[in-house]
C-alpha cells in the first residue's frame, strides 16, 4: 500500500469533506441514480473507493484529480427515469456531467477525462487517457454492482451486510475497539454517518468517554437495524456545554441539512440539563473506515 504522510492524509481529508459539503455538489442529492440512490451518495462512495483502490495498488496519482473528478463524474443534475432510456443517461451523461462542472468549478484536462471517460465502452470514443480516469473507472463500476446488489431482498432482508464484505474498502475486524468505544445511534444519525453528511458525533463527557482520543477507532451500533460500522477518530473537542459546542462547529458537519436550523435544545431530548451541566460535552471528528 502506497504510504501517505499525516501532512498529506490531512490535505486530502479536508479537500474531500470541502467537496462533500459544496454547496452546489449538495445539488445532487436531489436526483436519484442507482436503485434510489442518490448521485451524491454515490459519488461520496465512488470517491473513498478511488482513493482506496489508488493507494492499496499502488498508483501513482494526483489524489487531488482524483476524487475532484470522482465527485463530479455524475455531476449531470438530473435523474434518468423520464427523461431519457437507461442506455441513453449511460452514454450520455458524462458529456452532460463535464459541462456542467466546466461551468461550476475551475477543471483541467485530467479532470475532464476522468468525467467523460468513466462510462467506456458506452461511449466508445471517449477513451481513458491517465491512471486518474482508469481507477475512477473500476471504482465506478464496483460500487454500481455494490449498489445494484445490495438492493435484491434474499429471505426478507437486504443483502448489504454480506455484500459490503465483498466490497468494504477496508477489514473492520483488524481494528481494535476499545471499552467505551462502541456508541449506539438512532437510525438517522446512523445514515448521515454512513452516507458521509455527517462528520461530527456529539456526546457528555462522561467518564467512560473520556478516554476518546485522536486516532482511536469507533464502532457505531444501529440501534434499529443492528447494523454497525467503524470510523476513526480524528480529533476530540471538548466542550462546557452545547451551546458553546454549537457555536464553535459547523452545522452541516453535525448532521444538519443547509435549510436547517442548527439548535443546540435539541440533544435535550437525549440529555437532561443536570447531566449537561455537571459533565460537559464533546465534540468528536470522526472519518468512516
Amino acid at each position: 500500500m502506497i504510504k501517505l504522510t499525516n501532512d498529506e492524509i490531512e490535505k486530502y481529508q479536508k479537500l474531500y469533506e470541502s467537496l462533500y459539503n459544496d454547496p452546489r455538489i449538495l445539488r445532487m442529492k436531489e436526483f436519484s441514480q442507482h436503485r434510489g440512490s442518490s448521485p451524491y451518495v454515490h459519488s461520496l462512495k465512488v470517491a473513498r473507493r478511488a482513493y482506496w483502490i489508488a493507494k492499496r495498488w499502488w498508483f501513482k496519482v494526483n489524489f487531488e484529480d482524483l476524487l475532484i473528478g470522482a465527485m463530479l463524474h455524475d455531476y449531470c443534475l438530473y435523474t434518468w427515469r423520464g427523461k431519457s432510456g437507461r442506455f441513453k443517461f449511460a452514454a450520455r451523461h458524462p458529456k452532460t456531467s463535464c459541462k456542467n462542472a466546466e461551468r461550476d468549478f475551475k477543471i483541467n484536462d485530467c479532470i475532464k477525462n476522468i468525467i467523460l471517460s468513466h462510462m467506456w465502452p458506452l461511449n466508445f470514443f471517449c477513451f481513458h487517457k491517465s491512471k486518474e480516469a482508469h481507477v475512477v473507472a473500476l471504482a465506478d463500476d464496483i460500487i454500481a454492482i455494490e449498489e445494484g446488489l445490495c438492493s435484491i431482498k434474499w429471505k426478507g432482508k437486504r443483502k448489504d451486510k454480506y455484500f459490503s464484505k465483498i466490497f468494504c474498502l477496508e477489514n473492520p475486524k483488524k481494528y481494535k475497539i476499545k471499552k467505551g468505544h462502541v456508541l449506539n445511534l438512532h437510525d438517522s444519525p446512523y445514515k448521515a454517518i454512513e452516507n458521509g453528511y455527517k462528520i461530527i458525533e456529539m456526546r457528555l463527557n462522561e467518564k467512560k468517554r473520556q478516554c476518546l482520543k485522536a486516532g482511536d477507532y469507533i464502532q457505531f451500533k444501529n440501534r434499529t437495524t443492528e447494523e454497525t460500522m467503524i470510523v476513526q477518530i480524528i480529533s476530540v473537542s471538548r466542550y462546557s456545554s452545547f451551546d458553546e459546542l454549537y457555536n464553535n462547529c459547523d452545522k452541516i458537519e453535525l448532521g444538519y441539512e443547509s435549510n436547517q436550523e442548527a439548535n443546540p435544545n435539541d440533544m435535550g431530548q437525549y440529555y437532561s440539563k443536570e447531566k449537561m451541566a455537571k459533565y460537559g460535552v464533546l465534540a468528536i471528528k470522526i472519518r468512516k473506515i
